[in-house]
């Protein structure tokens, strides 16, 4: 097992499941197919970014406590992507982030993300939050300092449920990229 560990992140509302119910699956395809440690995190507090920031940095002195990891990816769903803006913020060991549906409240951490990769995933069906918060948050990391890829889905929804597989897929292959795994 190699160093890198993920952070699957809850909305809002709670849960551990994700968006259209990928995170299990995601989890699984991570530790099995990359033997990467993975970590669904549900909130104490959850709609509290300070206090969700906090558990998600917690997660990661759990994960490098129980597996020795040192780098992390963490993948925030709607609310979820503040906290991860934000502890990637506080904590390099985050080298990259990606979000599906992300607000835009609370996620100026993404300003000082670079030069670590950012993934924004968005429907432009969404009537939880519109896509253009995926676009300002685009526009927000910046230009030329790393790499960041805005993917919108024509018409889908706040759970992208029409592309569900393929944005499980993309977010295995931003975790891939990112840890620099095979």
């Amino acid at each position: 097992m190699g160093d890198g560990a993920v952070v699957l992140v809850s909305g809002v509302g709670g849960g551990v499941s994700g968006p259209s119910g990928i995170y299990p699956s995601l989890g699984d395809r991570l530790t099995i197919l990359l033997g990467l440690p993975t970590l669904r995190l549900d909130f104490r507090q959850p709609g509290w970014n300070e206090y969700c920031a906090a558990d998600l940095l917690a997660s990661l002195d759990y994960l490098h406590g129980r597996f020795g990891s040192t780098r992390f990816v963490v993948v925030g769903w709607s609310f979820g992507g503040a906290p991860c803006f934000t502890a990637a913020d506080k904590d390099d060991r985050i080298v990259g982030v990606a979000t599906v549906a992300s607000q835009t409240a609370h996620t100026f951490g993404i300003s000082r993300l670079p030069p670590r990769p950012v993934l924004l995933i968005h429907g432009t069906g969404d009537n939880v939050l519109s896509h253009a918060c995926s676009k300002r948050l685009y526009d927000m990391y910046g230009d030329d300092l790393g790499e960041k890829t805005l993917k919108l889905f024509d018409g889908d929804d706040h759970h992208l449920t029409q592309n569900a597989y393929e944005v499980e897929h993309m977010l295995f292959e931003f975790v891939q990229s990112v840890l620099e795994l095979e």
